[in-house]
């Protein structure tokens, strides 16, 4: 169709197989004519942020095992194409949820500005932990930042380290070696990591998200999920619902819990990524395993939560995410709004950060 035309054109033509700097074109090109973008043109810090921001975006979303490039063929199945054609009727560019919306960007990157206390554009592994209020065990936050500045250390042109095949089989030496490795925070956990992360920790119901935690978890790179490693997980799980008064689930019955609601045909060996993607909730098992907040609100099916999914089944867990970022954040950007007027700060207004980055605020 259109788009898809226009895709290909604005990304390397016939190219057969397209990288970031075919993608950068075709996101640059939705910038420079879209009239719900021509604000950036007086920002271009930002508008190179989103530009990157979108990339990713559209890699992680059609990309398989999280591979840097994708194919001209998998870019014309996917749906960039309608969300290219749409933008030429949509004015609101707020409405493609699923790459462009300006929104979901904003509420991305103020989540990593928020986090990057001396605003290096590096996450340490202290300023990992802070996520969603410590929501996240500090095993897992360990292990992600480990295999996140490996691979930046290791290769600074992929957008994305590499996963698992998608039959679950092992990933690349520099994963498996990333769970023994003393990281340190030499390196940091860049930007496009964080990206990476946030898509994959907001919504675990995408096959993209099942396999970036499939990796991350699975320590020995045997491509299962073993009983040791839910038991490495979920020890410290126990841990943290004992301190808080909760009454937990002991490892050894969460462990045939998990197995009961996968169904792995070799149990004997573990749970592999192609079980987890075959179960409707095979994503869940990643919060049972690392995040206490979201584990404890799904055991007790919060009636809020249960009435949102009802009302809006086609919406996604990361369209909620984002909405509710993006109030947060609205609500917190308008007492500074108004103390910058009264002040005559006009640089401040908005939220926007000056060249000299005086300000504190990224926007």
């Amino acid at each position: 169709d259109g788009g898809a035309r226009r895709g290909e054109r604005a990304a390397g033509g016939g190219t057969a197989v397209l990288d970031a700097s075919h993608l950068r074109l075709l996101v640059r090109a939705v910038v420079n004519h879209h009239p719900g973008l021509a604000f950036l043109a007086a920002t271009p810090e930002f508008q190179e942020r989103y530009v990157e921001t979108v990339v990713l975006r559209i890699v992680y979303t059609i990309s398989r095992c999280g591979a840097p490039t994708i194919t001209r063929g998998a870019l014309v199945r996917s749906a960039l194409p309608a969300a290219l054609a749409a933008l030429d009727v949509e004015e609101d560019i707020n409405q493609s949820v699923g790459f462009f919306s300006y929104e979901h960007f904003y509420v991305i990157y103020c989540k990593f500005w928020e986090l990057d206390d001396d605003h290096d554009m590096l996450l340490s592994k202290d300023d990992l932990s802070r996520y969603a209020d410590f929501s996240l065990s500090s095993r897992i936050v360990c292990r992600v930042y480990a295999l996140a500045t490996a691979e930046r250390a290791g290769s600074s042109a992929a957008l994305v380290a590499p996963a698992h095949d998608a039959a679950g089989g092992a990933p690349a030496a520099a994963d498996r070696s990333a769970s023994t490795r003393d990281d340190g925070d030499d390196a940091g956990m860049g930007y496009a990591h964080f990206v990476w992360f946030v898509l994959s920790e907001e919504d675990k119901s995408c096959r993209a998200a099942v396999e970036y935690w499939f990796r991350t978890v699975d320590l020995d790179g045997d491509g299962y999920i073993s009983g040791y490693e839910i038991d490495f997980f979920y020890t410290e799980q126990l841990h943290r619902m004992r301190c808080m008064g909760q009454e937990p689930v002991e490892v050894a019955d969460i462990i045939c819990q998990l197995f009961d609601l996968v169904k792995p045909p070799e149990p004997q060996r573990g749970i592999a990524l192609r079980d987890l993607l075959r179960c409707a909730l095979g994503g869940k098992l990643f919060d049972i395993l690392f995040n206490l907040n979201k584990f404890l609100a799904w055991e007790s099916k919060d009636p809020h939560s249960i009435r949102e999914e009802r009302a809006q089944p086609r919406v996604t867990e990361w369209e909620r995410f984002c909405k509710r970022e993006y109030m947060r954040l609205a609500l917190e950007d308008e007492p500074a709004e108004a103390d910058a007027m009264a002040w005559g700060d006009v640089g401040a207004v908005g939220g926007v950060l000056s060249a000299s980055g005086s300000h504190e605020s990224p926007f």
